[in-house]
């Protein structure tokens, strides 16, 4: 029986970040040495549930599907459903076993040791023991592998910084890297990983589920080099699905792996196949779901939004809030950002408790804090200030620095203030005079930027 796309909307907002998948449960004991086992996958009826498989929009061409090498939101959640780690996060948002069946962190915090599941393999057939997981680990700490998340991920493991080759504050080597002095150790017979920290970190667990922490084959690694990651023939992973299409600029197609042994539960990974269209156009992204090619898509044109209805009105279209921060980082090397009243001037004029709310939310990214940053440009840059009306900028990653550019531009220029003519017109905090004593050396960096 085929499922409707609103059927298929309403299961997904019940599911894991990985899709179509429902992990089997897991705990974690209250010992003083504590240690976490993932329980036996419990069996159910996928009952009316499509088996065919699905298609869904997945933004445009990914830049990396190498666990080590992603950065980005959608590579990652391709790579959580094509790889899987150490460990996992279940629907309840819970630390399971993914490819370690357990784990045990000393009493001092500074040694976990997780123990594999029997039966592992890669979605090629051939074994996969915890030494895969030493070399995937000790090569994203290689400075020459550029992984962006190796200090986050790997930075409290004993040997690091001789791994990483003692790097300075820009992140440069000192010396020669040595990846072997991660104190990441399998055993003989591959069945155990041993990690030693520097120092305790009680959330490690959480970064072995984290999806950089996924493993990679060495043999196809150093037979492919940066390439075994950007063809269907080449690819090998370790997940509940494996890729086995790749049309650039078209679809990526997930296959159920045959292989698979790991913390998911087999018997709901039902789809036989998940396609992803590699769509960034909203327009096109909207056809595709209006002609049925696509059951979920995850942006829609601007100006369609008045026309849908919502889920919570009995329709399909669906806001949700956004998981994350968003935040400006300056490059210190500069010498206008060591002004520290030029950094203080940008984080108080960008203070989102100080800035209206945005009224209405889409499927775009939304920057309350730029937006009225703008509006508020547009009133105290003019002649006369005139009644408050804050329109909300809807802006993609692609417009948010241009009009930034264009709001410190427009801040920069000299203004005349008039009385605000009713109450309701927007006072100017006080601290917009600290950041307008500064807009103009503000444009001058962004012009050297």
């Amino acid at each position: 029986m085929k499922i409707s796309r609103r059927q298929f909307v309403k299961a997904m907002a019940a599911m894991s970040a990985a899709s179509m998948l429902a992990a089997c449960g897991g705990s974690k004991s209250g010992s003083t040495a504590t240690s976490g086992t993932a329980s036996s996958a419990a069996g159910s009826s996928t009952g009316s549930v499509n088996t065919a498989g699905f298609t869904v929009q997945y933004g445009p061409n990914p830049e990396t599907l190498d666990p080590s090498l992603n950065s980005a939101v959608d590579g990652a959640n391709t790579i959580i459903t094509i790889f899987e780690p150490l460990l996992i996060i279940n629907e309840n948002n819970e630390v399971i076993g993914g490819q370690a069946e357990s784990w045990e962190e000393s009493e001092d915090g500074l040694t976990w040791t997780f123990t594999m599941r029997d039966g592992l393999k890669w979605s090629d057939g051939t074994d996969l023991t915890a030494k895969d997981f030493e070399y995937s680990f000790k090569r994203m700490a290689d400075p020459a592998t550029a992984a962006p998340y190796a200090a986050t991920c790997l930075g409290m493991i004993d040997g690091y910084d001789a791994a990483a080759g003692f790097p300075d504050a820009d992140g440069n080597p000192t010396a020669e890297p040595n990846p072997d002095a991660l104190n990441v150790k399998a055993s003989d017979d591959g069945k155990t990983l041993t990690i030693v920290l520097s120092y305790p970190c009680s959330y490690f667990d959480k970064m072995a589920a984290f999806a950089s922490m996924s493993p990679v084959q060495q043999a196809t690694v150093e037979a492919n080099g940066d390439a075994w990651c950007t063809s269907a023939e080449t690819f090998v992973s370790n997940g509940p699905y494996m890729i086995t299409e790749w049309t650039p600029s078209e679809r990526i197609v997930l296959t159920k792996n045959p292989n698979y042994v790991g913390g998911w539960d087999s018997s709901k990974i039902v789809s036989d196949s998940i396609t992803l269209l590699l769509l960034e156009d909203s327009s096109a992204s909207f056809a595709a779901y209006n002609s049925g090619e696509a059951v979920l898509i995850k942006d829609v044109p601007t100006d369609e939004i008045p026309s849908l209805t919502k889920a919570e009105d009995g329709g399909d279209f669906y806001v949700d809030t956004i998981l994350g921060t968003y935040y400006i980082s300056m490059n210190l090397q500069r010498d206008a950002f060591k002004d520290a009243k030029v950094r203080k001037a940008l984080a108080l004029a960008t203070t989102a408790t100080m800035l209206p709310t945005p009224s209405c939310r889409a499927p775009t990214l939304l920057l309350p804090t730029l937006s009225a940053l703008a509006s508020w440009t547009r009133t105290v840059t003019s002649t006369t200030t005139q009644t408050a009306v804050l329109p909300t900028l809807q802006l993609t990653t692609r417009q948010i620095w241009p009009r930034l550019r264009s709001c410190w531009k427009r801040l920069a220029t000299p203004m005349a203030r008039a009385t605000p003519p009713s109450s309701t017109a927007p006072t100017i905090p006080a601290t917009m005079c600290l950041w307008q004593s500064t807009c103009s050396r503000l444009g001058a960096i962004w012009a050297s930027l």
